[in-house]
């Protein structure tokens, strides 16, 4: 490996890694891109790859099994995730990344400039752009990496070298299962199989910054079922579902299970959940967000015995780390997270208006107010009742 992929990574998060001695498993000749793909032959070998990370935490975590794809692809190269600071701890520990680099703040010409010339001296030789936009491609394009593989869509295909189509229904992509997405564009360099499921890992550092905030807001006392309820869903109100409806659901299993009930928030939602604590009758614990970070509510996520939640984050970490999950969807496609559904219920009303993916409801909303507080509760005791472990993806 070059001294340009060894060292020079600007701001660089150096993450935990502890490669396993057994590999991920046997990579097979991509199938090929289709006719709606575009290559430039074959890839050579890359020494040191950067993956432009997806912007929202549930596309981070859905992207996962490209990133373990890619490593086990090319095991020898190093790769480095650029991402949001924040999503740092979210993937540590995961043995598919070597390092971590933050984007740079601001957005339009000079901030892509400003990115692309911080990255140029690292000497990337590939690059994969997991997210559509154009300005990720620009940046990879000022950084002077060789080679530069995206989806060919939002005016971009001139910054790519090699590229592919999605699926389209005239100007909209059609929906397709994120991690299969994210696999498919890898075939470009002859990643694409076999497909990982997404997975994270939890170290010794996030059960040391979980023990820590808890030995400041302890857990409910009980020895009933640790159940997460998280309402919050930073897309827009069109998630959201009711906060009473919350608070009675957490009643309810409390009542019915002896359960004990941890009311999650993400950044600026920490009045939601405020609200929902503060409707229900028995004793409860809401976390707020600036003392929980993403590794401690990893730990947190593998502890529970179920969390009830939006179409939102936290729901790809628990399908992640192998928690039975409850969904309540109403305003977003669900074709566009089918995957990993063994211990996930997913409750959604088809009304005639969904999927709109509008972040504000503009009539009734309907999706949502459709969905009663009885078959969440009955839903959640089903999976409760299922009980068991799953462990997390390997």
């Amino acid at each position: 490996m070059g001294a340009a992929a060894r060292g020079g990574l600007p701001s660089g998060i150096r993450m935990d890694r502890a490669r396993p001695a057994a590999t991920l498993g046997s990579m097979e000749p991509a199938s090929g891109t289709g006719p709606r793909g575009r290559a430039a032959g074959p890839i050579e070998p890359p020494r040191s790859i950067l993956v432009r990370l997806p912007n929202w935490l549930g596309d981070v975590v859905m992207a996962t099994g490209a990133l373990c794809a890619l490593k086990e692809r090319y095991p020898e190269a190093r790769l480095t995730a650029l991402g949001r600071r924040a999503h740092a701890e979210l993937l540590r520990g995961l043995p598919a990344i070597d390092a971590f680099v933050a984007l740079d703040g601001g957005k339009g010409p000079a901030a892509i400039v400003r990115q692309g010339l911080r990255l140029r001296s690292a000497g990337f030789d590939l690059g994969v752009l997991l997210p559509n936009s154009f300005s990720s491609a620009a940046i990879f394009r000022v950084a002077g990496i060789r080679e530069r593989i995206g989806y060919d869509l939002n005016f971009r295909g001139a910054l790519l070298t090699r590229k592919i189509r999605p699926a389209m229904d005239g100007h909209r992509r059609i929906p397709t299962p994120m991690p299969e997405y994210y696999r498919r564009l890898l075939e470009l360099v002859d990643a694409g199989e076999p497909s990982f499921p997404p997975r994270l890992a939890v170290g010794a550092d996030d059960e040391v910054a979980l023990a820590r905030y808890l030995a400041a807001q302890p857990l409910p006392p009980g020895r009933g079922p640790l159940v997460l309820l998280n309402a919050g869903a930073s897309f827009g109100p069109s998630k959201l579902w009711r906060s009473g409806r919350f608070a009675a659901v957490g009643d309810r299993l409390q009542a019915e299970q002896d359960a004990r009930i941890v009311v999650l928030a993400g950044p600026g939602e920490e009045g939601l959940a405020a609200e929902i604590a503060g409707a229900m009758r028995r004793p409860h614990r809401a976390v707020i967000p600036e003392l929980l970070r993403l590794g401690a509510l990893k730990a947190l996520v593998r502890r529970a015995d179920l969390l009830v939640t939006t179409d939102t984050g936290p729901r790809h970490v628990a399908v992640a780390l192998g928690r039975p999950v409850v969904v309540l969807m109403g305003s977003t496609d669900p074709r566009h997270t089918n995957y990993g559904l063994e211990r996930t219920t997913l409750i959604r009303k088809d009304v005639d208006c969904s999927p709109c993916h509008l972040k504000t409801c503009p009539i009734d909303h309907r999706c949502m107010e459709r969905i009663t507080v009885e078959e969440v509760v009955a839903a959640a005791r089903a999976r409760l009742s299922a009980g068991g472990r799953s462990a997390a993806p390997e």
